[in-house]
């Protein structure tokens, strides 16, 4: 993906000293979303006030650099309001990976946790788990 810049030259036979040229810049885009690896589950059911630890997760891409690869976690709360819960960081082996912190839940109700995975083209890959508070 990128933008690439093409050039046509033209000439006539019968003025050898005539030369013309054209440029177009031209986009390529690719439309392939990021692999995203979430290294466990979150649990099915918890009880209000008790820490849950997010699992960890990894993403990687046929043409955006892993460690370019981003992913945030965002936690759609009980009420409908979603909190953008974590940023990735760059990983030891130069790879994107995000290291889950704990969560904690503050009320009653369905929980939706939310990985996503975006490459350099906007492409992006969701994973989703619910919890239960009770």
């Amino acid at each position: 993906s990128g933008t690439y810049r093409v050039v046509y030259n033209y000439w006539d036979s019968h003025n050898p000293d005539f030369v013309q040229s054209s440029y177009n810049n031209g986009n390529v885009m690719e439309y392939e979303p990021p692999v995203l690896t979430v290294g466990g589950a979150v649990p099915a059911t918890a009880k209000v006030g008790t820490a849950v630890k997010l699992p960890a997760a990894e993403a990687t891409d046929n043409a955006t650099a892993a460690a370019r690869i981003k992913i945030n976690v965002y936690i759609v709360l009980p009420n409908g309001d979603a909190l953008f819960f974590a940023v990735a960081r760059e990983g030891e082996s130069g790879g994107t990976e995000y290291v889950g912190p704990t969560f904690t839940p503050a009320a009653a109700g369905r929980y939706v946790i939310r990985y996503v995975a975006t490459d350099a083209c906007e492409n992006y890959a969701v994973k989703e788990f619910v919890l239960t508070a009770e």
